[in-house]
């Protein structure tokens, strides 16, 4: 699990946090580092823009809520 960044950059200098998690899939089949780090970098932007770090933010809020 990675977290990922939900905070606007124009509201970077207030304190809390607002991350969600979302799970990264690491390309182990790439032999070579530099395409490796390509790769990781390509699905962690594929990931930043998805729904799935709100909806994960979501849920954890509600299971903060309820314990």
């Amino acid at each position: 699990m990675v977290p990922v960044n939900l905070r606007p950059l124009e509201q970077a200098w207030q304190l809390g946090n607002r991350f969600g998690l979302v799970p990264l899939v690491l390309p182990i089949g790439i032999a070579n580092p530099v395409e490796r780090l390509y790769a990781v970098r390509a699905r962690m932007s594929e990931l930043k823009g998805s729904f799935q770090p709100v909806m994960a933010f979501g849920l954890l809020s509600v299971a903060g809520l309820l314990i």
